[in-house]
Parts: structure tokens; C-alpha cells; sequence
């Protein structure tokens, strides 16, 4: 079969095979849902078994099984500022009180603090943390696709296309709260020392080697990889080549998805993009 004649040959996946183990198009986790009926019928059925009336017993209802099934639901979503348990911080202590040994202190003005000795200007007029230097940051907290980072008292997110020349399926798998990495700084605002926005990327550091490697691929071979993403019907997969390659169409009976392990054809090489192009052979392993 000619290549032209293969790539007609599209398998379509539906939109809602986005991310695998959702429910109502996609937009929900199955696990969440699950976790939400679970506190629902922990909370409410001894709700419904008080000894009120029936309006009474909806309004204890309204106020407790809802919003602990929503929370379910949305809160519990891989949210950004739900992962920062385990992070560094700095603080200065404001007091201390022996008899009940306890310490208050104050996070904002130790980044207040440092904001001041690195990115106010100094009496040349030059500040420490610029555009285009290579500084440390600490990470705080780490999602499926975004990274937060704080650098010198100013945090940042980073999205998951400006951590890598490789494609991340989940950044969770390459960084971790608490490490400190570098970063480049692409741009500082400065309109006072307490509104500092930072820009900053984490590919720019590192190499990119995604030329490099694309010149292994060869046209019509065979190769492993795993899917990183899925969106309207195209797949994004990551070769273990080290190579970052979408495929239009699957001649498995399966649907791919997020993390599978599949085996991958090679029909054309685009190389103003730097990606190879082709066709997904068969699922060679489910992530279940």
C-alpha cells in the first residue's frame, strides 16, 4: 500500500478520548465521579434518616452532601495550588511564645524581602533577576500541565510547552515539589514591589537536541513510543527514540489513549516543525 494511500485511510477518534477514564464527554475523571457518589451516600444517607421533616432534611442536604460532592468532583482535579504540600518556603518569624511553643511568621515578607534584593535596581541601576538570565527556582507545586515555580519571592507558572523540546504527557513524571531547577527569564514586570510578574521557560536552559534526533527516523520504520496527549482526533506521541511524532490515523480496533505504549510507522518527515508524521500500527500496551 503507497504511503498517500495510507494516510487517507484515517481511523477518527472522538473528541472525548481526550484523557482516558472520563465520563460525560470528557470533562470529568471517572475516579472523581466516584469519589463524589461516595461522599454523597456516606453524607447523605444518614441525612435522610434524621428524625426531621422531609424539607428539613433536603436543606441539611443542600448544605452538606452538595457541596461535599462538588468538591469531590472539581476540587480534587489535579488543581495547581492543591500540590504544593511538600514545598520549600522561606519566612521571617514575627514572635515567639515559649509557654505554648509556637512561632508566627510571615511568608509575604520574606518575599518581600528578597524581592527587594533581587529584582529592585541596585545604585547602578541594574537589577539581578533580568530578562534572559539563567536563575535557580524552587518548584511548589506540580499539575498534569503546568509547573509553579517561585523565584526569588515572585512566583510563576509554567505551562508543559515551555518545560520541554520533548512532548510531557504529565509533568508530574519529570518534576517534583520541593527540587530546584533552572530557568531562563523571559520577561520581568516591575510596577512595584508588591506586583513583580515573571515570565519564565525551562527548554531554553537545555539543549535542543530534537533535530538531532529526528535525523534517526527513517521513512516507513517502525517505532515505539508513547502517547502524550490526544486532541480532536490527532494523536501526539512521544518515540523513545527521542523523537516527538503525530499520528492522523490508528488501524488498531482500539482507541488510544493517554500513555499507551504503541507502535508507530513513520510516513513523512516534517522538518520545518521537527516532528515525524505517520500512522499508529497497534496498541502494543494499555495504560488501565
Amino acid at each position: 500500500m503507497s504511503t498517500r494511500q495510507e494516510e487517507n485511510d484515517i481511523y477518527i477518534i472522538p473528541p472525548n478520548f481526550i484523557d482516558t477514564g472520563t465520563v460525560f464527554g470528557g470533562t470529568i475523571k471517572l475516579r472523581n465521579a466516584a469519589e463524589a457518589l461516595a461522599v454523597s451516600l456516606l453524607i447523605g444517607l444518614p441525612v435522610f434518616h434524621l428524625p426531621v421533616t422531609l424539607t428539613t432534611k433536603i436543606i441539611i442536604a443542600c448544605l452538606t452532601v452538595l457541596p461535599a460532592a462538588l468538591f469531590a468532583i472539581i476540587g480534587s482535579q489535579n488543581k495547581i495550588l492543591g500540590n504544593m504540600l511538600g514545598c520549600e518556603i522561606d519566612f521571617i518569624i514575627k514572635g515567639l511564645e515559649n509557654a505554648s511553643r509556637s512561632v508566627v511568621a510571615s511568608r509575604k515578607d520574606a518575599m518581600y524581602k528578597k524581592r527587594q534584593i533581587f529584582y529592585m535596581p541596585d545604585a547602578t541601576g541594574n537589577s539581578r533577576v533580568c530578562e534572559d538570565r539563567i536563575v535557580q527556582a524552587r518548584v511548589i507545586a506540580v499539575a498534569e500541565k503546568v509547573v509553579r515555580v517561585e523565584i526569588f519571592g515572585t512566583e510563576c507558572s509554567i505551562l508543559a510547552r515551555d518545560l520541554s523540546w520533548d512532548w510531557l504527557g504529565d509533568a508530574t513524571e519529570r518534576f517534583h515539589v520541593g527540587e530546584q531547577i533552572l530557568v531562563r527569564i523571559l520577561s520581568v514586570k516591575i510596577r512595584s514591589l508588591e506586583d513583580i510578574s515573571v515570565k519564565a521557560d525551562v527548554k531554553s536552559v537545555n539543549g535542543n537536541t530534537s533535530k538531532d534526533n529526528l535525523s534517526k527516523c527513517k521513512i516507513q520504520g517502525k517505532y515505539v513510543g508513547t502517547v502524550t496527549d490526544i486532541h480532536k482526533g490527532t494523536v501526539f506521541v512521544r518515540l523513545h527514540i527521542g523523537v516527538n511524532a503525530v499520528a492522523h490515523s490508528c488501524y488498531d480496533n482500539r482507541m488510544p489513549g493517554k500513555k499507551d505504549e504503541v507502535s508507530f510507522v513513520v510516513t513523512r518527515i516534517d522538518a520545518d516543525r521537527n516532528v515525524a508524521v505517520g500512522l499508529i500500527s497497534r496498541i502494543i500496551k494499555q495504560n488501565i
